[in-house]
Formats: structure tokens, C-alpha cells, sequence
């Protein structure tokens, strides 16, 4: 895996910060644990980190998710009902959004709501995430 700069040296004030939206996720939002995690792995599968990627692989197996299924995360649109709708919602976020185009970002929030039943912790947490995630990730 390859070096990445150390942000806990670097910038321990914005590091600290960062590490306040995943407080807030693990502690105090509405998205199940399992879901977080499952945005996490596929955030740092956009992002090439070979370690997050690991790292949130472990968390999921660790939480009984079958490493049949972690294997096809990154193609999960072709996955057939393997994932949930939950699943497919939170997936289909961190995947748009990573794009950062603001029309289609629109586009997800409104049928993510409205197609999927999902209330607003289902779009807004994980985006929270995945900011958080990238501005981690993307040095």
C-alpha cells in the first residue's frame, strides 16, 4: 500500500474536526452501522486507498456482511437484489456523488426521497460521510 500523508501531523486541528462528522455518525446518526460502514468501503474504493479499503472490509466482515457479497460492492448496480434497497440508496449516493456534478446531485436527493422511501438521514448522513471521507482520502 502505498505512503499517504500523515494528517494527524500535518493538520491535527482539521484532522480533529474531521473526526467530529464520524463521531456524530457512529454515535448520533439514524444510519445503521452497517450502512455507514458500507459507504466507507465504497468511498475508498473511489478513491484508490487501498488501506481504508481493507480497513472497512475487515469492519464489515467482522459484522457477519459474507466477503461474497463485499466482493461485488463495486459493481453492485449489476449485483441483481444481492444488495437492499437501503444498500443500493447509500451505494448509489457515495457513487454520484463522488462525481460532484450539482445537477445530478439533485437528481439523487429527490428520487432517493422519493423513490426509495428514504428519509433524510439516508441522504444527508451519507453525503456527510462521503466529504468527510474524501477530504481524508484525496491528499
Amino acid at each position: 500500500m502505498s505512503d499517504r500523508l500523515n494528517y494527524n501531523t500535518l493538520a491535527p486541528a482539521a484532522m480533529k474536526a474531521l473526526g467530529g462528522v464520524h463521531v456524530y455518525l457512529h454515535s448520533q446518526a439514524d444510519l445503521p452501522k452497517n450502512l455507514i460502514d458500507l459507504a466507507y468501503l465504497r468511498t475508498s474504493q473511489i478513491n484508490g486507498c487501498a488501506y481504508c479499503i481493507d480497513m472497512h472490509s475487515h469492519d464489515l466482515i467482522a459484522q457477519g456482511v459474507p466477503v461474497s457479497k463485499l466482493l461485488l460492492v463495486s459493481a453492485w448496480h449489476e449485483a441483481g437484489d444481492i444488495f437492499d434497497m437501503r444498500e443500493r440508496g447509500v451505494l448509489f449516493t457515495m457513487d454520484f456523488n463522488s462525481a460532484r456534478d450539482h445537477l445530478l446531485n439533485r437528481w439523487v436527493r429527490e428520487n432517493c426521497m422519493r423513490e426509495a422511501h428514504f428519509d433524510t438521514a439516508y441522504v444527508v448522513e451519507p453525503l456527510d460521510l462521503l466529504r468527510a471521507e474524501m477530504c481524508i482520502q484525496r491528499a
